[in-house]
């Protein structure tokens, strides 16, 4: 089975100083409110796409109707992005309620050139079956991993902001 991770297009502008979100919200899902506030402290932001990755994983309204459309059942959260310095431009974006898959191991850089994928992740057998998508998290980085149909429905509906890459998984036991 093939999967992908969707990232934030690097081409978009960067937060410049950043996002800056309560404390909970950082802790996940679980800690958040129903309802959250965001912060943008300095320059802001002129691209915001579908995808925000820092200080936490937040997806767009159009990318979260399109993975709802795989789990029905997936719980989220919204969070309100205050932006002051465009007029107190507000967004909102969502934190979701999807599965966590435990990282065993990365994958050795030969490997991955071997398999021709951007990245590569040791998971626990079992784990990843049946899942249209999961969260994973490696270096305080959070991923949002999907199989190859949802990745192919992401780019057929051109989401803004989105990159779609190649991942290797190795189910270990």
């Amino acid at each position: 089975m093939e999967f992908f991770v969707l990232e934030r297009d690097k081409r978009l502008d960067h937060l410049a100083v950043g996002l800056v979100c309560s404390p909970r919200l950082e802790q996940g899902y679980e800690a958040a409110e129903d309802n959250e506030l965001v912060e943008v402290h300095g320059e802001g932001v002129r691209d915001y796409g579908c995808m925000l990755e820092q200080p936490t994983l937040l997806v767009a309204n159009e990318l979260r109707r399109l993975l709802t459309k795989y789990d029905s059942q997936m719980a989220y959260k919204t969070v309100s992005i205050m932006d002051k310095t465009l007029n107190g431009l507000q967004l909102n974006y969502f934190l979701l309620n999807m599965r966590e898959v435990e990282v065993m191991a990365p994958i050795p850089p030969d490997d991955l050139k071997r398999s021709n994928a951007a990245l590569g992740f040791s998971l626990r057998r079992g784990d990843i079956s049946d899942y249209p998508f999961f969260g994973v998290t490696y270096h305080r980085k959070r991923y949002l991993v999907v199989r190859l149909d949802v990745a192919e429905h992401v780019l057929r509906a051109g989401l803004y902001g989105v990159a779609v890459k190649r991942l290797q998984l190795k189910e270990c036991d």
